[in-house]
């Protein structure tokens, strides 16, 4: 049976789960969920995650390979451009400026902004 494990981050908690099975029917085979410590003064709030994770995942037998990870998307937004141009270094150099009409909502410099070329 293919195995499976997946990962959600959320603000203050990780959550880690096994599946087993097939693509029509999985089975939750282990679950573990772990609070995120607040980071210590200076240290980056990203900081204790790894270890949270490795824990988890040793802990659950989880495979190596296919792992999903899950993040909130309650603040994203995603917007599809065209450009006259398709070279990456090229949308770098203004990906920022073309977005900012795109964003109403937002300052541009409080926005992070990438881009997957299609």
């Amino acid at each position: 049976m293919a195995k499976a494990a997946a990962v959600h981050l959320s603000a203050d908690r990780v959550e880690a789960l096994v599946l087993e099975g097939s693509p029509k029917r999985w089975k939750i085979v282990g679950v573990d969920s772990e609070e995120i410590p607040p980071p210590a003064e200076g240290e980056s709030p990203l900081a204790p995650l790894a270890p949270i994770v490795t824990a988890a995942m040793k802990k659950l037998r989880a495979p190596h390979e296919p792992v999903t990870l899950a993040v909130s998307s309650a603040g994203a937004g995603f917007r599809r451009l065209q450009l006259p141009f398709t070279g990456d270094d090229a949308i770098r150099k203004v990906l920022k400026f073309e977005s900012e009409s795109h964003l109403h909502q937002f300052s541009i410099d409080d926005v992070v902004v990438c881009h997957v070329t299609i």
